[in-house]
């Protein structure tokens, strides 16, 4: 019973979540079998985005590997045209999997839930290119500030099904300590135990 419950509440908590906010992703990873190693390698903040732009208006949303059955969206992963490349394959494309690949983690990447296990808390006004912002079932990337002062920002994500990694311009509010205000939902600013943004 507690099975069906955990695979259950994941798309519960998407299908709620998608009529109020413009992201949403479950935990579609949660099955033993997707469980993957973590890479420990530092990576820049900057290189970090730019790997996470190589999926900007490219990869669709799905909460599989290529060629495997999705989970969260339905059906079968399968890439076409630009987002058919043999790198990418073993990568989960919902929003865990986005910043997994960005981070240079092992496929198929880790979910929401272990992102925060790989990553620690930071002061909001601390973010810096390749942060991310992280809630119950979805995460973003940061990209940079447009106006720091005025909480606008710039991030990449995997929204929802049907829908393309894209960059966006978003406003973050009701900042204060890790904790921001995104979408109408508390995210919590956090960095990856890899992520090198010491020249920020």
């Amino acid at each position: 019973m507690n099975k069906v419950l955990h695979l259950i509440f994941p798309l519960v908590f998407c299908f709620v979540a998608t009529q109020t906010v413009t992201g949403c992703a479950a935990d579609s990873a949660s099955d033993e079998t997707y469980a993957p190693g973590v890479a420990t390698a530092a990576i820049t903040g900057s290189d970090v985005v730019q790997r996470a732009s190589e999926w900007t208006d490219v990869m669709p949303y799905c909460g599989a590997p290529n060629g495997r059955a999705d989970p969260t969206c339905g059906g079968t992963c399968r890439r076409t045209g630009a987002a058919k490349d043999p790198t990418w394959d073993a990568y989960r494309s919902d929003c865990s999997g986005l910043v997994s690949w960005a981070w240079g983690l092992a496929a198929p990447g880790l979910t929401t839930t272990e992102l925060a296990t790989h990553s620690d808390p930071i002061p909001w006004d601390e973010l810096a290119p390749g942060d991310i912002l992280l809630t119950t079932g979805h995460v973003v990337l940061f990209v940079s500030w447009t106006d720091k002062a005025a909480g606008k920002a710039t991030i990449i994500h995997e929204g929802r099904c049907g829908e393309m990694a894209k960059e966006l311009s978003v406003q973050l509010s009701q900042r204060d300590g890790s904790s921001v205000v995104l979408w109408g939902q508390h995210y919590v600013a956090r960095r990856g135990h890899n992520v090198d943004n010491s020249g920020w």
